[in-house]
């Protein structure tokens, strides 16, 4: 039997504290979208997937590892890096992208289209 892959239903990263974890990607402009028993979902735009943390008891920064790396497009990189007041921001072929880490090693990265704009999704007018 092969699997019906249909797309991606959350991208999941564990951390040691969900509600430093919360105000870390509520900070980054990330919406929760529920919270229970030591998760918090966020939304990423309008896409049914999102970002859930996930609370690991026992957990310590000290543990860090490299975790997950999960990009996210935005419309301007750049000025949302500048906002953020991050001020490493590479170009890339595509257009500019920024990274920030939690403290338990997971890393959002955040990505425009500005040097090929017909690969970017649909901007909202």
């Amino acid at each position: 039997m092969t699997a019906e892959l249909r797309g991606v239903d959350n991208v999941l990263i564990e951390v040691g504290d969900v509600e430093r974890a919360r105000d870390h990607y509520r900070a980054l402009g990330f919406v929760e979208k529920f919270a229970f028993s030591g998760l918090v979902g966020f939304a990423i735009g309008d896409e049914r997937p999102g970002l859930v943390v996930r609370e690991v008891q026992g957990l310590a920064e000290s543990d860090v590892a490299i975790g997950p790396h999960l990009w996210i497009e935005v419309a301007d990189a750049a000025a949302l890096a500048a906002h953020l007041g991050i001020a490493d921001i590479r170009e890339i072929r595509t257009g500019r992208v920024f990274e920030v880490t939690d403290p338990w090693g997971n890393t959002v990265g955040f990505t425009d289209y500005a040097h090929d704009p017909a690969r970017a999704r649909p901007r909202e007018v």
